[in-house]
């Protein structure tokens, strides 16, 4: 493995300091995540000659659309669980400085994101016997992936209206600036209407990403290449481990209202692992949906010799 990698090991390493000191918290979950994107990277160079910074890096288009990616995502993802699901809170950030960290924060957790999941997929493919190129199209996929954009947007109006009828049948405020920090009593929308939203949004982004003749997740799996999947899981389980352990003291953030509350692992609620293999398909999808050759690699086949 090249040094990088166990550069990354160390760093990833020192930030479990966190248990043992008042430091910054978000420094040390800054080092956190550039420490396991240096252990990917090494992972991916190593085994594929592969880097998915390097390609972000390759132009300014790549960067902007990355970034763009990420902000846009980002958003979405605090917008809609956060600020209207009310499923988090920042304990110790203010209005300035979220709107300040928006760009580097999101750029950096969705790189983390796209990095582990890809380490895991390359090392997957290099562990299986085989390539697992997808190259060709079966003749019902224009007729599915046209229902399956259908059934994203009736999921998604589902979500909307449902959460509307909800808020004007009571008096809460919708939103307000504390809920970035605090635990409110505004309206909070329902869980299932999150998850219907995730989905829906999912489902759209494969119908975006067929029309632009770019292999996708289910594409993948509708040709019988599983690596993706199995890489979003391993890689999602293990980062969720890493990354809400290492945030437990600092509580960089805190998980509220959230359904199941009793049940509970690192003190933690336990659907919050479950849902992380979701939070990777909706951003990677996302991601590949709207960019081009910074994403590449996302969905790619076994291109290993």
């Amino acid at each position: 493995m090249p040094r990088r990698f166990y550069f990354g090991l160390s760093v990833v390493g020192f930030s479990y300091v966190s248990f043992i000191t008042s430091a910054s918290s978000l420094v040390i979950f800054t080092l956190f995540c550039v420490g396991l994107i240096y252990v990917c990277e090494g992972v991916t160079n190593s085994l594929a000659g592969k880097s998915l910074l390097r390609e972000i890096r390759r132009s300014k288009a790549n960067m902007l659309s990355f970034a763009l990616a990420s902000v846009a995502g980002g958003l979405l993802m605090d917008g809609i669980a956060k600020f209207l699901g009310k499923l988090w809170i920042y304990p110790d950030w203010n209005l300035t400085f979220y709107l300040f960290s928006l760009v580097p924060g999101w750029a950096l957790y969705w790189l983390l994101i796209a990095e582990t999941y890809l380490a895991s997929k390359i090392f997957i493919d290099y562990i299986s016997k085989g390539r697992e190129i997808v190259n060709k199209t079966y003749k019902f996929e224009s007729r599915f992936y046209i229902i399956l954009a259908l059934a994203g947007i009736v999921l998604l109006a589902i979500a909307v209206v449902g959460s509307f009828l909800g808020f004007v049948t009571q008096d809460a405020p919708l939103v307000s600036v504390a809920d970035l920090n605090s635990i409110t009593v505004n309206y909070q929308i329902g869980f299932t209407y999150i998850i219907l939203v995730c989905v829906g949004i999912f489902f759209l982004c494969e119908a975006v990403e067929y029309y632009r003749k770019q292999t996708s997740l289910l594409k993948n799996l509708l040709h019988g290449y599983f690596t993706p999947l199995l890489a979003i899981t391993s890689g999602s389980v293990l980062t969720a481990a890493l990354m809400e352990i290492q945030n437990v003291p600092a509580s960089v953030w805190a998980y509220t209202n959230w359904p199941f509350p009793h049940w509970t692992l690192f003190g933690l609620p336990i659907l919050i692992f479950f849902i992380w293999p979701l939070h990777y398909i909706a951003f990677l999808s996302f991601f590949r949906a709207i960019t081009n050759r910074a994403s590449n690699v996302i969905w790619q086949g076994d291109t290993l010799p």
